[in-house]
């Protein structure tokens, strides 16, 4: 998955010397100097390449050890990143942000705190916020349950009223908190259901209606309005609210 950076604002060549980074001439880099770190079993090297895409980056590479195991660090970071606080960030990130060094290394404990910097993490948390700001607007949207042989019944009823091949025209379907109504044609289907009475009277076009699940895996069934789609069951068809327009 892409996951777009932040607009770079701190070129990590400043960073680095300030974390105990040394200059290092004479490497293959594209852009010299390239930065090594030594200490607490890390020995990593920073250096300027092109990546496969033909962008400049720094490739991390070099080991993490302790004295139990020996790991391999290579890892690629942005030439330039959000924050200070995000380049110390990716750098724990490539040697590991779980992994326990020989001493400690200043940077690299600052790091494994700021995991949640990282743009990967950041957008991980926005898709956490969005899923949870959904679950909390569906436990809103208009809906209620019926039993499922009630509501197979119902169902029934309603695609023999609309016929076949059913006729262009509208179906309209609402809840008062005691009864699910379903208006096709001249008729008139009910079923009892329990919830809260919907704000709306919602219409759609009767040829949806035979699309309408004839198997339903749950008992009760939950019957809901959802970004303009009534819901039942796992199948969708699409309505619109109705308005105005009673509730009969």
């Amino acid at each position: 998955m892409d996951i777009p950076l932040p607009p770079p604002i701190v070129p990590v060549r400043d960073v680095l010397p300030t974390l105990g980074f040394t200059l290092v001439w004479g490497t293959a880099t594209d852009l010299e100097p390239a930065y090594e770190f030594k200490g607490g079993g890390i020995d990593i090297c920073v250096a300027q390449v092109t990546s496969l895409y033909l962008r400049p980056e720094f490739m991390i590479g070099g080991t993490a050890f302790n004295a139990r195991v020996l790991r391999r660090v290579e890892q690629f970071m942005p030439l330039a990143l959000e924050s200070r606080n995000q380049v110390v960030a990716w750098l724990a990130f490539a040697v590991g942000a779980d992994f326990r060094l020989l001493a400690s290394v200043p940077w690299f404990e600052e790091g494994r705190g700021l995991q949640h910097l990282l743009p990967w993490e950041q957008r991980r948390a926005q898709l956490r916020a969005e899923m949870q700001e959904n679950a909390r607007l569906r436990l809103l949207r208009p809906h209620c349950i019926a039993e499922r042989e009630a509501l197979r019944s119902w169902l029934n009823a309603a695609c023999r009223a609309v016929g076949w091949p059913p006729v262009p025209g509208c179906f309209a379907i609402s809840f008062d908190g005691e009864i699910l109504k379903l208006r096709v044609r001249s008729r008139l289907v009910a079923v009892q259901a329990d919830g809260s009475a919907w704000p709306h009277v919602y219409a759609g076009e009767l040829r949806h209606l035979h699309a309408l699940p004839r198997r339903l895996d749950s008992d009760p069934v939950e019957i809901g309005i959802w970004c303009h789609m009534l819901e039942i069951g796992r199948v969708q068809v699409p309505v619109v609210v109705l308005d105005p327009a009673p509730a009969s």
